[in-house]
């Protein structure tokens, strides 16, 4: 395994720059998608939501993450109510 040191202005958050770096590494299938959650730190959801541009429809259709409020059944529930997708 190699190390990489990156030194970051005071301002920036680490976990954002580890999920920045590890979704973009996934993305282009340098990384696995375990590989990509582990250097980040946190969850494949986190990951994929990270990767969503902010203007993309499933976005806003879904709640961030890091609302641990609602489990998964709850936010597929939510999800098909506000959606004309018939499942």
């Amino acid at each position: 395994m190699k190390t990489l040191t990156i030194n970051l202005p005071e301002d920036f958050e680490k976990e954002k720059v580890l999920l920045s770096i590890a979704g973009q590494l996934y993305q282009q299938g340098a990384l696995s998608a375990k590989q990509a959650t582990d250097l980040a730190g946190g969850t494949m959801n986190e990951l994929v939501y990270s990767t969503l541009s902010d203007d993309d429809p499933l976005k806003s259709m879904i709640s961030s993450p890091s609302d641990n409020t609602l489990s998964f059944e709850d936010r597929a529930e939510n999800l098909k109510k506000s959606s004309s997708i018939k499942v």
